[in-house]
């Protein structure tokens, strides 16, 4: 981690930086205006909204709730290897709709 940032500009900055990603092509990937992206990144515009903000995250693979308030860790949770073995045991049928829900609530990207 690159130390303690406190604010949602210096944050989301951060993250672009470490993720090596122009602005243009973040706010294209989010589907967002590039003003609106860059107002944020230069501090003229507060935040993201709920929504975006987790957008944001999953393409800078960042965890969301870093991004939003600086709690916890920058870079998400992987899924331990106990977690992965049991979802592998799982009936086939079932793992579809257990992995979308996973995706959803963990904020992963889909690989």
């Amino acid at each position: 981690m690159l130390g303690v940032t406190s604010n949602y500009t210096e944050r989301f900055r951060e993250a672009v930086d470490l993720a090596k990603i122009d602005l243009g092509q973040l706010a294209h990937d989010v589907d967002l205006s590039y003003q609106a992206v860059k107002k944020v990144y230069d501090g003229t515009s507060k935040s993201f909204n709920a929504e975006n903000n987790v957008k944001v995250a999953r393409v800078l693979k960042v965890d969301s709730e870093w991004l939003a308030t600086g709690a916890g860790q920058r870079e998400p949770l992987p899924l331990s290897a106990q977690v992965i073995a049991a979802l592998k045991a799982l009936d086939p049928r079932s793992v579809g709709k257990l992995e979308s829900e996973l995706r959803i609530r963990f904020d992963l990207t889909a690989n």
